[in-house]
């Protein structure tokens, strides 16, 4: 047994190595996907936005029409910058405060599940900081980050910050959806604990965020299936912004494979000894 799993390992290796100087830009497109998304459905949906936070959230005004605005060009301009990988430290940053700025706008920020989702989205978006800093580090001894007044070595502290981030996973899959604790939905949320645990601290890393985007893809496509929705149904929106928010953090996933889980875990702590 001990045999047939360590040829497994070696086979996954050989596939790993192969797609490896493709990983990061794959990982970038999907971290930022959601911010995309996000921008065309408020360009497509513009008229229902503006009532909405007129309406129901009080926006006096032309408040609205300059919050979406703002949105759309904020989240476009920093995509774009972190999928050219230009100011990637400025633009991850930003687009980690319009998350905050649109669940504060919106109203959301007490609704659990979407700000677990969003949690760990940042912890993709503190990823790409992570391998910036690291990068930096490496070639240019952190010049870029030096200059934001940000140590030598922070790309440790920021894995581990992104790390961290994936525990919220596991608790968006036990606190969302409607609930009920079905035996299918248990058995999920446990592998999922034992992943985001093991990837919080860093043990087994790259195989445990493999686990982790295995359990991600899979309840994506069985629960987030918008395509299948009629485009007047109600639920189509939702699932369909779940469905890509779901493939940032799977985009995080992969950049922490790619990475590595850094100095500060178990992973690092076992090779010291």
């Amino acid at each position: 047994m001990t045999q047939t799993l360590r040829r497994f390992e070696v086979f996954c290796d050989k596939i790993a190595i192969q797609c490896k100087p493709y990983v990061p830009l794959l990982a970038r497109f999907l971290i930022i996907a959601t911010f995309y998304e996000d921008s065309l459905r408020l360009m497509n949906q513009w008229d229902d936005q503006i009532r909405f936070l007129k309406r129901f959230r009080g926006f006096p005004y032309t408040s609205a029409e300059i919050f979406l605005v703002a949105n759309i060009i904020t989240m476009s301009t920093a995509s774009t910058l972190l999928l050219l990988k230009k100011h990637t430290a400025s633009a991850a940053l930003t687009l980690i405060s319009v998350i905050f700025s649109q669940s504060i706008g919106y109203g959301i920020l007490l609704d659990t599940s979407f700000i677990f989702r969003m949690l760990c989205v940042c912890g993709g978006l503190t990823l790409l900081l992570a391998e910036k800093a690291i990068s930096e580090s490496r070639e240019f001894r952190n010049i870029q980050f030096g200059r934001m007044g940000l140590e030598k070595g922070s790309g440790t502290y920021f894995q581990l910050g992104g790390r961290v981030l994936y525990v919220f996973l596991f608790l968006s899959f036990l606190f969302g959806g409607d609930g009920e604790l079905t035996t299918t939905r248990i058995s999920v949320v446990a592998c999922c604990f034992v992943a985001c645990v093991a990837v919080a601290v860093g043990f087994k890393a790259k195989w445990s965020a493999a686990a982790l985007t295995g359990i991600v893809v899979l309840a994506n496509v069985v629960l987030n299936g918008w395509w299948t929705l009629h485009h007047s149904h109600p639920r189509r929106d939702l699932e369909r912004y779940d469905f890509f928010q779901n493939l940032s953090i799977i985009g995080g996933l992969l950049l922490l494979g790619h990475v590595g889980p850094g100095e500060l875990s178990v992973d690092e702590n076992k090779k010291n000894f």
